[in-house]
């Protein structure tokens, strides 16, 4: 399209030349450039239960009321989550606890004794510090997204347990969201090329990056440079009947390749001579 032509009339002819023939996706490149794949459509309503099931961490964490606030810390670090549901000796489900819970008890509670290294105090009983059952703010399995994401804003709650009857089902929070509504627009894609396509060309802060104040103008924000990551197929010798290599070349300036180097450690090969290689070729086959 139009605007797509006017982006890379910026770029260098070598490059340009090289994109004509063998990227697969730029990621904001207009619709006509986009591979059918991505060309997907979501559901007319979205629920509660639809985000469930499409949950990276669907199951249930728990935590027992009268553990220590120091075990259920652990826990959360072991199972790489959030939040935990509480249940008593008779396995009913009596609160709700999360990091920032945590963060209160050791802040609040803590106290730092004389000569003390680190506060003393704090590693009481989760009981004491959940937030109990009566005061939760809850979803219903056929509660819609729009509705989930009024309750989190409304409620200033960021993980809402989903409950069916007297059964909790799981609990949603703000990631479980974005998750879908990528995955509604963009499709099946892999999770290298969206980790390249999305993380890579936004990783990393610049060195020397201070906090914008009203003295600084806002316009210069726009002036700031972007970083091109496309997929392309470079030459393989032992993949021939499959087409390549689906490597990324990261552009406009062909500054890095990015891969999975899984099978080159097993035969051998070194992954950065491998990578200074597709380099080069990807190089020549530009010129």
């Amino acid at each position: 399209g139009e605007s797509a032509a006017r982006r890379t009339s910026a770029w260098p002819t070598s490059w340009h030349s090289c994109m004509q023939r063998c990227v697969a996706y730029i990621p904001d490149a207009a619709p006509s450039l986009m591979p059918a794949r991505f060309a997907t459509t979501t559901k007319t309503t979205v629920t509660a239960l639809d985000l469930l099931k499409q949950s990276k961490n669907s199951s249930v964490h728990v935590a027992q009321e009268e553990e220590a606030v120091l075990t259920a810390m652990q826990r959360m670090c072991e199972e790489n989550v959030g939040s935990l549901v509480v249940r008593d000796a008779q396995e009913r489900v009596v609160g709700f606890i999360t990091q920032r819970d945590l963060m209160r008890a050791v802040v609040q509670r803590g106290q730092m004794l004389e000569h003390a290294q680190e506060p003393v105090g704090w590693n009481v009983q989760v009981a004491t510090i959940m937030t109990p059952s009566k005061d939760l703010v809850y979803l219903s399995p056929t509660d819609t997204l729009e509705a989930a994401r009024s309750l989190m804003a409304i409620s200033g709650k960021r993980h809402v347990p989903v409950i069916s009857g007297s059964t909790l089902l799981g609990v949603i929070n703000p990631k479980d969201i974005a998750r879908f509504l990528h995955l509604s627009t963009s499709g099946e894609q892999s999770a290298k090329t969206d980790y390249v396509s999305t993380v890579m060309p936004r990783k990393g802060m610049p060195l020397g990056t201070r906090l914008h104040t009203h003295a600084h103008s806002t316009t210069d924000v726009g002036n700031a440079c972007a970083l091109v990551s496309a997929v392309c197929n470079l030459p393989h010798p032992a993949k021939e009947a499959t087409g390549g290599e689906d490597a990324f070349l990261l552009g406009p300036h062909m500054i890095g390749v990015a891969d999975g180097v899984g099978s080159w450690w097993e035969g051998g090969v070194d992954p950065a001579t491998y990578a200074r290689a597709m380099m080069h070729a990807a190089r020549n086959s530009c010129s």
